[in-house]
């Protein structure tokens, strides 16, 4: 009495699970392209400072600061660093485009490889010669990252879609000889009846 009931609701926990998988898949189908569209958004956004011009500047301040928060802590570096643009000194205090203070990336290295008063190379924009960097262009590294994640993430959502379609056909082929089994064994069980029947008369 209790069996098609529970039936029911192993099937319905099934099916629910068969669509949330499918739309988790699909979720990961969209979520590939968006990093790979911001890999390629950085690299346009970023990638014309590899073409700024160059001049020699001098570091005045470089030093690595410690952030602690609640959850988490990082470190930054502060940088100055002077430069002299068509005869006009310039103050810089930017790293790169994509991340002015190297927000928790390497910041002890670059600390270590620009001591105060040594000369660096500055990458100024020519329009707006207040506007310079020490690493010109994107970063190569987050860009390959994320090209990486979003190509791995659309692969693995489409895999799982043609698995689960896959799966689905081969459930209900299954489904349809089941029935046609049954189908014949009861045609089977009838004849043999019927023949019971003749023989018996």
């Amino acid at each position: 009495m209790y069996l098609p009931a529970i039936r029911r609701r192993l099937l319905s926990r099934i099916r629910w699970g068969y669509r949330l998988l499918q739309l988790i898949s699909w979720g990961f189908v969209f979520t590939g392209p968006v990093f790979i569209f911001c890999a390629i958004n950085d690299d346009y956004r970023y990638g014309p400072s590899l073409h700024w011009p160059k001049v020699s500047g001098a570091v005045m301040q470089c030093e690595e600061v410690y952030h602690r928060r609640y959850r988490n802590s990082f470190y930054s570096v502060e940088v100055t660093y002077t430069y002299i643009v068509n005869e006009q000194h310039h103050v810089g205090r930017r790293i790169a485009l994509w991340s002015p203070d190297l927000h928790g990336k390497q910041t002890g290295e670059f600390v270590s490889a620009h001591p105060v008063h040594s000369t660096v190379d500055v990458y100024y924009n020519p329009q707006q010669p207040d506007i310079a960097v020490l690493i010109p262009g994107p970063d190569e590294l987050g860009k390959r990252i994320f090209i990486w994640c979003g190509s791995i993430i659309s692969i693995l959502g489409l895999w799982i879609i043609f698995r689960l379609r896959t799966r689905r056909v081969a459930m209900r082929l299954a489904r349809e000889l089941a029935k046609f089994s049954k189908k014949g064994a009861t045609r089977v069980r009838i004849a043999r009846t019927a023949e019971d029947g003749v023989a018996k008369k």
